[in-house]
């Protein structure tokens, strides 16, 4: 069952994202306003998507449709000592079941992202340059 405080997706706002495969690919910064729950918009520089409703995976109990990944910058002054400037913000994506609103989006985890939850630019560049990285 989902989570109580998931958001849910119309089928519009889900084939905005035109997911056909699990290779993850960028959402357009003018497609983000459409999801306003996606965690820290304010302070990501790049979401980024996979997802394939013919091929879902399970995880955690839920089959999941699609995942949503929002990379941050984490200001110096927001930062413990240590902490790596990049952070990464999870989503997954399922079916509800629902006419309506048949997708729903899930509430944060801090883990499933292209990158770790914290993340240093040597970490951003691997993904980029196709190295896997979980």
């Amino acid at each position: 069952m989902p989570h109580r405080k998931s958001t849910p997706l119309s089928h519009d706002q889900f084939g905005l994202l035109g997911f056909r495969a699990w290779e993850p690919h960028d959402v357009p910064l003018a497609l983000w306003p459409r999801f306003p729950k996606l965690t820290r918009l304010h302070d990501a520089f790049a979401v980024v998507g996979s997802g394939c409703p013919i091929e879902p995976v399970l995880r955690d109990g839920q089959v999941v449709v699609a995942g949503l990944d929002v990379l941050c910058y984490e200001a110096p002054e927001g930062r413990r000592p240590g902490e790596p400037a990049g952070n990464a913000y999870h989503h997954d994506i399922v079916r509800s079941g629902h006419s309506v609103w048949p997708y729903l989006l899930l509430p944060v985890r801090l883990d499933g992202a292209v990158v770790r939850h914290w993340f240093d630019e040597a970490a951003l560049d691997a993904f980029l340059d196709g190295t896997p990285l979980r």
